[in-house]
């Protein structure tokens, strides 16, 4: 196979899994962003490419209380390919 080739059975889009560490969870679970971050998961594939570590990410409409991205990394599993992209909670001000 050529390397301009691509196996029919992979997608062309990437898979992107947004992660959380405790305190992004504790903080989305104690303020009620779960919604707001199914937003995010959902548009994940299409947005990854803005998000880079050092972004803030606004569930809530206070600044002071963003989520950050603390690291992308590349996932191999099995079958397939991720990119992960873990969002931490630190309060700002």
């Amino acid at each position: 196979m050529s390397a301009n080739m691509m196996p029919a059975s992979l997608s062309p889009g990437p898979k992107v899994r947004i992660t959380l560490t405790a305190a992004g969870q504790n903080h989305v679970l104690r303020n009620g962003l779960g919604p707001r971050l199914a937003v995010l998961m959902e548009h994940a594939p299409r947005i990854h490419t803005a998000l880079a570590s050092g972004d803030r990410v606004a569930l809530s409409e206070s600044a002071t209380q963003d989520l950050y991205v603390l690291r992308r990394r590349v996932v191999v599993e099995t079958r397939d390919v991720v990119l992960e992209i873990i969002l931490d909670f630190m309060p700002i001000g």
